[in-house]
């Protein structure tokens, strides 16, 4: 489908006077969905934005305070009270990267420890990946969570795979490829076919015949 198909195709959004709009405030008003013909006489889905009344959001915020105070007063499932705790201690166990991988929801958050001065080795979990610092007293500011400019301070923990045709090893470049093992790029896999004893840097796809084949 095209560019123009699908602006053509693309739901359109009106205010409570009919005129099209292209933005709107969720936390004051609704969207009620129906459809129209458009221009060629293609039927197309059509939101109407309403506005809450003063009544609407005084009971809106009412319902909100509430569902707050009751989740404050719940009480906690042993899952939860058992994840609160090993939370706070799992980094106190030597536990081996590949085996934390499989651990990862029993371990804290970044966000869990922003102000937080954690030891060397400290393993966390940050937009789905684990981590661990690199720095011993190391302090956890929220401005400096993991990523490009922060890589002398944590350290991204990665699935090792063992390069058989079943787990081929992800090619990111600046790697040593080793004969006997698969390896995969853009959803390709390739079989090195000669160790390259130094670290390459060219995609994969451009050392076919030098150092891969591609596999099966």
């Amino acid at each position: 489908m095209n560019k123009k198909t699908v602006e053509r195709l693309a739901p359109r959004y009106y205010n409570e006077t009919g005129e099209r709009i292209t933005e709107w405030d969720v936390e004051l008003g609704w969207l009620e969905a129906g459809q129209e013909k458009n221009e060629y006489g293609e039927w197309v889905m059509r939101y109407t934005y309403h506005l809450y009344t003063g009544e609407e959001l005084l009971q809106i915020k009412q319902e909100e305070e509430k569902e707050k105070l009751e989740e404050s007063r719940r009480q906690l499932t042993f899952e939860e009270v058992t994840t609160k705790f090993l939370k706070k201690q799992i980094n106190e166990e030597k536990i081996q990267d590949q085996v934390s991988l499989r651990m990862m929801a029993y371990y804290p958050t970044f966000d869990e420890i922003i102000g937080k001065t954690v030891k060397i080795g400290f393993k966390f979990v940050y937009e789905g990946n684990m981590y661990k610092t690199r720095q011993p007293d190391l302090l956890i500011q929220e401005h400096y969570p993991p990523g490009i400019g922060t890589e002398s301070l944590y350290v991204r923990i990665d699935l090792e795979h063992t390069g058989a045709l079943y787990d081929p090893i992800p090619y990111e470049g600046n790697m040593v490829l080793e004969n006997g093992k698969y390896y995969t790029q853009d959803n390709v896999k390739y079989l090195c076919t000669r160790d390259t004893v130094n670290p390459v840097t060219h995609d994969l796809k451009d050392l076919i015949g030098l150092y891969v084949e591609k596999g099966e």
